[in-house]
Parts: structure tokens; C-alpha cells; sequence
């Protein structure tokens, strides 16, 4: 494993076993009286509630919802083990993106965070029987937990990235052939 690889997963560990711990901590403070602590994100932190649905508290039958999962992260998984296999990527996705990761560890790192939360959600319902929800935003109708948080971050910033190098492809394309337009001449 490259170093970059060993970051991203440090950090992806990081964030796992932070959610697991939170989790753990907040479902024990139900058992001896549920009181946040004031905090700055206490006003975020609500008594935990066992959700049975999905996304959005969508109703779904739990087994239903635990065979959804396991199949998500297997394909996922070999998703993101296709993407490590591969030492070299074309020049036009190597640029040093804001993460400081490049193209490939960017997107490790973000099918990374889908994973996780995908996982520590399944870890909830395997023990639960649904999953833990415990933070609220104002504009945000339901409670939800870190793995969602991480599912929801990992799937946009996909998207954001994959329309990002999608323009960035058509932008390159067609100045490559403007400048072969011009050389012609």
C-alpha cells in the first residue's frame, strides 16, 4: 500500500470507529437518563431514535434493508479494489485537486466515505434492528447519524468531481482539436 493509499485509509478508520464510538457513548446515555452535553453541537444532538427505514426514514423491511447493504458494499468494494489496481492513470486525470490527493485518491477517498457509512449503517441494523439517528439541521426533516452524513458527502462530491473532469475532458478535447484546426492551416 502507497502512502497515499495508507492515508486515506487512516483517515477512513478515523472516521469509522469515531462513529461507532459516538454512537456507543449516546446509546448509553439513553440507558442512564438522556442529557447532551452542552456543547457547540449540542443544540445538533437529539435522544437517538432506532430507525427501520432508509434513506429519509423511507419504510423498508430491515432483512430487506441488510440485503440491500451487504450487496452495495460488495459492489462497491470491488469498485474501489478496480480503482487501486491501476499504478498510472492519463494525464488528464492527474491533476492536484484541493485534497491534495489527486484524481485516483480523491475518488478512493470518496467511495471510501460511502463504504464506511454504508458499513457502520449495517453494523446498526445487524445489532439494532435499524439504524442509530441522533443529529438534526434546521433544514433537514428527519434525524440522521455520521454514516449517513458520510454516504450523502461521499455521493455528491462523486458527482461534483465527475461533472468537474467531465467538463474539464470536453474543455481538453476541443482544445485539442482547435489547435489541430490551427496547425493545419
Amino acid at each position: 500500500m502507497n502512502k497515499q493509499n495508507l492515508k486515506i485509509a487512516i483517515i477512513l478508520l478515523f472516521l469509522f470507529i469515531a462513529d461507532r464510538f459516538v454512537k456507543i457513548v449516546i446509546l448509553n446515555k439513553v440507558e442512564t437518563g438522556f442529557k447532551p452535553v452542552s456543547t457547540l453541537f449540542s443544540s445538533f444532538i437529539n435522544k437517538p431514535e432506532i430507525n427501520s427505514g432508509i434513506a429519509l426514514s423511507l419504510p423498508l423491511n430491515n432483512t430487506l434493508a441488510i440485503v440491500i447493504s451487504v450487496i452495495a458494499i460488495v459492489i462497491i468494494t470491488w469498485h474501489l479494489s478496480s480503482l487501486l489496481k491501476y499504478k498510472t492513470w492519463p494525464a488528464s486525470l492527474s491533476r492536484k485537486p484541493a485534497l491534495g490527493l489527486g484524481r485516483r485518491g480523491e475518488l478512493v477517498f470518496y467511495w471510501g466515505l460511502i463504504i464506511i457509512g454504508a458499513f457502520g449503517n449495517l453494523l446498526d441494523r445487524i445489532a439494532y434492528q435499524g439504524v442509530v439517528d441522533y443529529l438534526s439541521l434546521p433544514l433537514i426533516p428527519s434525524l440522521f447519524n455520521p454514516s449517513d452524513a458520510f454516504i450523502f458527502i461521499g455521493a455528491i462530491l462523486l458527482a461534483l468531481n465527475t461533472r468537474l473532469y467531465s467538463t474539464l475532458s470536453i474543455g481538453q478535447s476541443l482544445a485539442g482539436l482547435k489547435d489541430k484546426q490551427d496547425s493545419s492551416k
